[in-house]
């Protein structure tokens, strides 16, 4: 049963609870929290441009955490956070001592874009391997504990070490397999 999103969708958001004051801070905050300089300007720069326009890209303006499925092309209806019943379900249905693997996080996001009645769209597929990746999840084996892949999702720092870069997201997108 889908129910309403928290406020700040986003897990790692929810984690890194940025500046909103200025892009700059935003990326900064994002920085601090795992993820590479150049994807965090990157992120906050075209979130804000797709979110609120050319003029407050310019204006240095961060994006509005609590309007992100607001974002054309970003948005999507199958969040994680939307489901936490399923997600909890599922995630305990396929663990193995302790573990579910990259492939199974994917699964999961399947069951919830059906569950939703959306598409996946390549927004879903980068947040399953944004969690992954956060949840300080094994990128040689492909698995990550349960237990920080629902920490993460409840908006717990789980894996301070993980550092969230286009190589890694790379990686773990590579790394997964879709049914759709």
């Amino acid at each position: 049963m889908r129910q309403q999103p928290p406020i700040v969708a986003c897990p790692f958001l929810r984690v890194a609870k940025p500046d909103t004051t200025s892009a700059g801070a935003f990326a900064r905050d994002c920085r601090r929290h795992g993820m590479g300089r150049w994807m965090a300007h990157f992120v906050t720069r075209q979130i804000t441009l797709k979110q609120q326009g050319f003029i407050a890209a310019v204006l240095n303006r961060a994006p509005d955490i609590e309007r992100l499925d607001e974002v054309p092309g970003v948005s999507h209806l199958d969040l994680y956070t939307a489901f936490p019943t399923e997600v909890r379900n599922q995630l305990t249905d396929r663990e193995v001592d302790g573990m579910v693997h990259l492939d199974d996080l994917a699964a999961i996001k399947e069951s919830i874009a059906e569950i939703a009645g959306v598409d996946i769209i390549d927004s879903s597929r980068i947040e399953t391997a944004l969690l992954f990746v956060m949840a300080g999840g094994d990128l040689d084996n492909g698995t990550v504990a349960t237990a920080d892949v629902l920490r993460l999702l409840e908006g717990e720092a789980v894996a301070p070490e993980a550092t969230v870069t286009t190589a890694k997201l790379g990686r773990a997108r590579k790394a997964t397999t879709w049914t759709g």
